[in-house]
């Protein structure tokens, strides 16, 4: 999975410039205006920066492997959340391109993020609840409270804040 991840494309070699259009035409499906893919850039093949890329952005064009540039280099970063993804999608290139076949379906996958994308504030709570639970889920079950629903809205959240987690 794409997700939260850096890439680096060289647009001149074959498969880097296939799995560069791979992304932008999955970024198109998982998200409105590329809003998935952070910091695009695309270096010319001289080694100088592309003014005119910095201020249009990707192009929609690159989707179709035969309209990406074949030289520079394209980078940036793909975040996505599991709300957005498009399991058909990635499993179809996953089978298509990695040549792997998927029998999960996609309520058995567990999606993480980077722990090093979270704020200072995230970190320093997974920090207190690691430390008191063997368990994440514990902890939640506690917060959600005895007879919770599964999901926690800001209220809930901040009412178990409240209370003691000991």
């Amino acid at each position: 999975s794409p997700s939260r991840l850096f890439f680096s494309f060289d647009l001149s070699v074959f498969d880097e410039r296939l799995a560069a259009s791979l992304l932008v035409y999955l970024a198109a499906r998982e998200s409105v205006n590329f809003r998935n893919l952070k910091d695009p850039k695309y270096i010319k093949a001289d080694g100088s920066l592309d003014r005119a890329f910095e201020t249009s952005g990707v192009s929609r064009s690159w989707e179709n492997f035969n309209h990406i540039h074949d030289s520079g280099t394209f980078s940036c970063s793909y975040v996505c959340s599991p709300n957005d993804v498009r399991w058909e999608k990635r499993v179809e290139f996953l089978e298509l391109y990695g040549r792997w076949k998927v029998e999960v379906p996609r309520d058995e996958v567990l999606w993480w993020a980077a722990l090093t994308d979270a704020p200072e504030d995230v970190l320093e709570f997974m920090e207190f609840l690691v430390a008191r639970y063997d368990d994440i889920w514990e902890a939640f079950r506690k917060i959600d409270g005895p007879n919770g629903n599964g999901l926690l809205t800001l209220r809930e959240f901040e009412e178990s804040m409240s209370k003691s987690l000991n």
